[in-house]
Formats: C-alpha cells, structure tokens, sequence
C-alpha cells in the first residue's frame, strides 16, 4: 500500500541522509510518485535538511512544483491524480529544473520539463536527515516511491527511471530509495540502496491507502549498490 499524510495534522517522516548525505552539497535530483489532495501552500514532497535548516526541496504549491529559493512554480497538477514530479539542479548557482508527467497505468506518459527562471543558491554543506511529507503547510498527498540521487539526471534518464516500474528506479541507481509499501502504515521506511537513509521517526496519523494502479513495487534481487538481496513485492 502507498502511504496518505493527512492535511488536517502536520503529517512527516524523518529519514536519516545516510550515503544521501551529499544531495546538499553539490549537484541532485529528486524524484516522487505522488496522488494529489487539497492543495495547500508549500507542501512538502521530500525536503533535504542540515541541522533543521531545510536546504532542498520538492514540494506543491496550490496545483505547481517548486523547489528550493520559491522560484515561480512548474507545471499544473490537478487534484485526485497521479504523477510523477521531480527537480534537478547541477552544482553550483544554478537554474532548477523541473520534470512532471501525469501517471497512467499504460505507461505512456507524457512528460513536461522545464528550467527555473533564476539561479537559486548554491551549495551547502552535506545534509543529515530527509523529511517525506514536510512544509510550511500541511501535505495532503499519498506518496507511493521516490528517490534521491547526488546527481543531476537528464531528462532522459528520469524519463527511463520513472515508469510503472520501481525496478526502474532502482536500476537508475539512486543515493536513497524508499517504496512505501513496505512501510504497512506503520512498519518504519527503510532505504533499499541499503546506504542507510532509514526512517528515524514519524508523526502520528499516517496511514496506508491504494496504490497507482498498474504500478509494481517488485525490485530486482540485487540492490543498485550490490551486496544486499532484495525480494520485496507490492
């Protein structure tokens, strides 16, 4: 089951950044499945944290994507549907990028992507915790996969690594990598790079809901960075 974080409390879970940890200090993606609520101001996706000072962000404002520095926002999303929603951005000042496509259980999706207008602020120090569902508003979404990654993917490659496939994102080798129906509403996330971005706490309230349809949660045996033997299944 993917998990919903209710607007009506503010709904989060913290991860540690575990080998993630340079997502803050260079260059990175962020990439989600996500089925939209209510849309509320600044609602947090996945949100990069050094010592509670939030450093990277992919959130939802009022139907657009945005990411770090608030620059005006990407794309349109409609309420009650799910999309695949990210950002990258090369180390450095640099322009964001942005990439969004509705989900469709055939697996044709069609994608938008897009640069920020401005550069936002470069590079930080090295993160120590990710928060799933965190803003200054609260999240009204159910989240089923995402990933991070300490590089900025192409176009393409998110393209390839997001499709109904969570072996596909896998195969994109991602710095931290969680599918939520592992999580059972209540069992703790765990990253199945095996790099140790684990879940360290969550808010009460969040509970499991259905899944995309058509999606499989099924990885390969192999994790991206080797030495683990994964067989989990949706």
């Amino acid at each position: 089951m993917s998990l919903h974080f209710d607007n009506t409390v503010l709904n989060t879970i913290s991860c540690g950044a575990g080998t993630a940890t340079a997502v803050g200090s260079g260059a990175y993606t962020m990439v989600a499945l996500v089925l939209t609520g209510t849309f509320n101001t600044n609602s947090g996706i996945v949100v990069g944290y050094l010592s509670g000072s939030a450093e990277r962000s992919l959130l939802i404002d009022t139907g657009q994507l945005f990411g770090e520095g608030f620059d005006p926002g990407f794309g349109t999303l409609t309420t009650a549907n799910w999309y695949w929603a990210g950002i990258s951005k090369t180390a450095g000042s640099q322009q964001q990028r942005f990439h969004l496509a509705p989900y469709v259980s055939s697996g044709s999706f069609t994608w938008s992507h897009g640069t920020s207008s401005a550069n936002v602020h470069g590079d930080h120090s090295p993160l120590d915790e990710f928060r799933i569902g965190d803003g200054n508003s609260r999240a009204n979404l159910d989240m089923a996969a995402m990933a991070v990654f300490t590089s900025a993917l192409s176009d393409l490659q998110i393209e390839t690594a997001c499709s109904r496939l969570a072996s596909d994102l896998q195969a994109a080798s991602p710095s931290a990598f969680w599918t939520m129906p592992l999580a059972n509403g209540t069992n703790p996330l765990v990253d199945l790079t095996g790099g140790g971005a684990n879940e360290n706490s969550r808010t009460a309230g969040i509970t499991a809901s259905a899944d995309p349809p058509s999606y499989s949660f099924s990885l390969s045996q192999a994790s991206p960075k080797g030495g683990q033997f994964l067989a989990f299944f949706s």
